[in-house]
């Protein structure tokens, strides 16, 4: 439905037990600093939701946030997308 927006940019990709959240804002702060643009999607959030999805260490938009389930909602209700999947989606089409 959204052309596969994670086709869009190269990632870095952290599984793990432990340490995936220090490992990522490593990378993140790294590239950042060696001018790439960063979009980093981490989980879970401690205060707010836009936590998760940054773009060169700035949160998402709440604007973006809004606008991005209106626009989908209906779109995405036939294939119930976990909560996981909805947020993932939505931070691929943002870093991009």
């Amino acid at each position: 439905m959204l052309g596969h927006p994670e086709n869009n940019f190269k990632s870095v990709h952290i599984a793990g037990t432990n340490g995936k959240g220090s490992t990522s804002h490593i990378i993140a702060s790294v590239l950042q600093s060696a001018g790439y643009k960063t979009g980093l999607y981490t989980s879970p959030h401690l205060k707010d939701f836009r936590e998760r999805i940054r773009v060169n260490g700035k949160k998402i938009p709440k604007t973006y946030v809004c606008e991005f389930v209106k626009k989908n909602q209906k779109s995405f209700e036939p294939i119930e997308p976990s909560f996981f999947e909805y947020c993932a989606v939505m931070a691929f089409q943002y870093f991009f």
